[in-house]
C-alpha cells in the first residue's frame, strides 16, 4: 500500500465507515485504559478483525500488501511483547499495537511508533509529577493506551484529513 491514502472525499463510503469505526475504538480504548488501567481483549480483537474489511475496501490485494502488513503488524507485535515480557509494558497496550499496525502501511506504522513515544513520555512526566505531588503509596501504572489511541488517531488524520489545511504562509 503506498503511503498516500484517499482523500475522505474520495473514499468509498465503507473505507470512511470503517475509518470511523476505528477512531471509536480507539477512544474506547484510552478511556477504558484511563479508567481501569486496562484494554479488553474484546476490544483489540475488534481493532484488528475490521482491518481486513478495510483492505478489501482500499481494494489492496493479498499480495503484497496485506501480507505486509500482517508481517509488519507480527514485527510490531513482537518487540512490544518483548517490552511486556520485561515488566514495562500491559499485555493489553502490547495487543492494541499489533492490532493497530494492521491498519496502516509500514511507513506510517514508523509514524506511529514515533508519535507513541513522545505522547507516552509527556503522559508518563505527568504521572511522574502526579505522584510526587500525592505521594501515592505504590509506583502509578502509565495508561499506555491513551498514548497509542492517540498516535493511531493522528496517523488517520495525516492520511485523511492533513491535505485538506491550507498553510497562509504559503
Amino acid at each position: 500500500m503506498s503511503a498516500a491514502v484517499s482523500a475522505p472525499l474520495s473514499a468509498s463510503i465503507p473505507q470512511f465507515l470503517l475509518v470511523v469505526a476505528l477512531a471509536a475504538l480507539l477512544i474506547r480504548a484510552a478511556w477504558t485504559d484511563y479508567k481501569t488501567r486496562s484494554i479488553s481483549n474484546p476490544l483489540n480483537i475488534a481493532i484488528a478483525v475490521l482491518a481486513i474489511p478495510y483492505w478489501l475496501a482500499k481494494g489492496a490485494p493479498f499480495y503484497p500488501d496485506a501480507a505486509l502488513q500482517i508481517a509488519v503488524a507480527a514485527g510490531v507485535f513482537g518487540f512490544f511483547f518483548v517490552l511486556w515480557w520485561i515488566g514495562q509494558m500491559g499485555a493489553g497496550d502490547v495487543k492494541m499495537m499489533g492490532a493497530l499496525a494492521l491498519w496502516f502501511d509500514w511507513v506510517s506504522v514508523l509514524n506511529l511508533l514515533v508519535f507513541i513515544t513522545f505522547a507516552g513520555a509527556a503522559i508518563s512526566l505527568v504521572m511522574v509529577i502526579h505522584k510526587y505531588a500525592t505521594k501515592p503509596e505504590r509506583q502509578p501504572e502509565v495508561p499506555y493506551g491513551i498514548a497509542i489511541a492517540a498516535g493511531g488517531l493522528v496517523i488517520l488524520y495525516q492520511q485523511y484529513f492533513n491535505h485538506l489545511v491550507v498553510n497562509p504562509l504559503f
